[in-house]
């Protein structure tokens, strides 16, 4: 692998928005984010090591997810995600 164009990410949690989890842990995925970006910082870490949430399919509307939203009692969480995604150079994965 090029190392221009590689870096270290930590997957956070196994695909945490599946229905078959009935929402069961929504509410942990950001504060953990959270709590960990906050030590990554502390380490000096932050730069080089990405925090990622892994999203199934089944997160979003529409078959397609080019074609719609997020399911609608995803749409607060899934702003916040792509919100702490997009302020630390993470992928959405």
């Amino acid at each position: 692998m090029d190392p221009t164009h590689s870096f270290n990410v930590k997957v956070v949690g196994n695909e945490p928005f599946l229905t078959s989890y009935e929402g069961q842990y929504v509410n942990y995925v950001v504060p953990t984010l959270l709590n960990l970006q906050q030590s990554l910082a502390k380490a000096n870490l932050a730069g080089s090591v990405k925090l990622v949430v892994p999203c199934n399919a089944d997160a979003y509307e529409a078959n397609l997810p080019s074609q719609g939203a997020f399911r609608p009692e995803l749409t607060d969480i899934m702003t916040q995600l792509v919100s702490f995604l997009n302020t630390n150079g993470s992928p959405f994965v």
